[in-house]
C-alpha cells in the first residue's frame, strides 16, 4: 500500500501521512468489507483514492516530463471512474 501513495504522490513523507490516513479510513469502514479474502485490492483502493485526494488538495505538479505528465494525467483519470 506504500507503494501505491509513493507511485501517486512521488513524495515520501505524503504517502506515509496518507498510509496513516487509509488505516484510520479502513478501520472505520471495515464492516463494509463483504469479502475478506479481497482486503490487499480494497485497501490499496483506499490508498489510491486518499492519495487522489492529497493531489488534488496540493494540486501538486509530479512530473519531471511531458511523458510523465500524460501517465499521471492517465493514472488520475482511471482512480476517478
Amino acid at each position: 500500500a506504500y507503494f501505491v501513495a509513493k507511485k501517486i504522490t512521488k513524495d515520501e513523507d505524503a504517502a506515509l501521512d496518507i498510509l496513516q490516513d487509509s488505516y484510520i479510513k479502513a478501520l472505520e469502514k471495515l464492516s463494509t468489507l463483504s469479502d475478506p479474502g479481497a482486503f490487499v485490492s480494497w485497501f490499496n483502493q483506499i490508498v489510491a483514492n486518499t492519495s487522489k485526494n492529497y493531489l488534488c488538495k496540493s494540486k501538486a505538479i509530479l512530473f519531471d516530463n511531458e511523458e510523465d505528465g500524460y501517465v499521471l494525467a492517465r493514472q488520475l483519470r482511471e482512480l476517478m471512474k
